[in-house]
């Protein structure tokens, strides 16, 4: 349950959906009294109502270089504990095609220079863009 509601949660967060938001608040509410009587028994559950509760933010990944190299260098990202973080990534291939149409706030969003180049957003708004890596660690670590 708590993993279905997580995932909900990060569906809206992706899409901009509000309607997967909602789902997964209502989850949220049927299962409360049991979370509340069995917390240990809930323990994904009650993760996933803490996640909702905190200000989502997206980081958008763009980059023209091979998909392979730029997960590879992006390696220290997965190391990073922020789940209320939603990333996404505009990269090259035909298996990436379509991110904006799923989340069209990524639209705007593209590698600069041929750079891998991150926009850290906050409720889809999105910062100025940065090709630092290390910026991106520290923003997501605070």
């Amino acid at each position: 349950n708590g993993t279905s509601i997580l995932n909900l949660w990060q569906l809206g967060r992706l899409t901009g959906d509000a309607k997967y938001s909602r789902r997964s608040e209502q989850l949220l509410d049927s299962f409360s009294g049991e979370m509340r009587q069995h917390p240990s028994g809930y323990t994904q559950s009650l993760a996933a109502s803490l996640i909702t509760l905190l200000s989502g933010r997206e980081i958008v990944v763009a980059s023209e270089r091979d998909p392979e190299d730029v997960r590879r260098e992006l390696g220290s990202l997965a190391r990073v504990f922020s789940p209320e973080t939603t990333f996404l990534y505009r990269l090259e291939g035909s298996e990436h095609a379509g991110i904006e149409e799923l989340a069209p706030f990524t639209a705007a969003t593209e590698a600069e220079d041929g750079e891998t180049t991150f926009y850290v957003c906050h409720n889809y708004v999105c910062q100025q863009p940065t090709r630092d890596l290390s910026r991106v660690l520290n923003q997501l670590k605070s």
